[in-house]
C-alpha cells in the first residue's frame, strides 16, 4: 500500500511544483504603447518648430528642436530649449509650435 501511495504521489507533486501558484496574474508592466513601439521608460517625445527673428526683426525662417521628458509638457519644454541651442548669436525665436 505504501508503494502504491508513493507512486501515486509522486507525479501529483511535481505537477503542483510545476504549475506554480493557482492563482498567478500576469506581472504588472510600467510601459506605454505608441504606435506599435513599447517605451519602458514611460517617456514622451516632442519636435517643436519656431520662428527665427534677425536683428532687425524681419523673419527669416524656421528652427526646429527635439525633446523627450516623464510628461507632454516636459518634452515639449526640452524641445524648445533644443531649438535655443540652434539660434545664431544675435537673432531670437518666437512662436514655438509642436509638429
Amino acid at each position: 500500500m505504501r508503494k502504491l501511495i508513493a507512486t501515486l504521489a509522486l507525479p501529483l507533486a511535481i505537477g503542483v511544483a510545476m504549475a506554480g501558484p493557482a492563482n498567478a496574474a500576469p506581472a504588472p508592466t510600467d510601459t506605454v504603447t505608441t504606435v506599435g513601439q513599447v517605451d519602458p521608460i514611460a517617456r514622451h517625445t516632442a519636435t517643436v518648430k519656431c520662428q527665427l527673428i534677425g536683428p532687425g526683426g524681419e523673419a527669416l525662417g524656421y528652427i526646429t528642436g527635439n525633446g523627450s521628458g516623464k510628461t507632454k509638457p516636459a518634452a515639449v519644454a526640452d524641445a524648445k530649449k533644443d531649438a535655443d541651442r540652434n539660434v545664431p548669436q544675435g537673432h531670437y525665436k518666437r512662436h514655438c509650435k509642436e509638429i
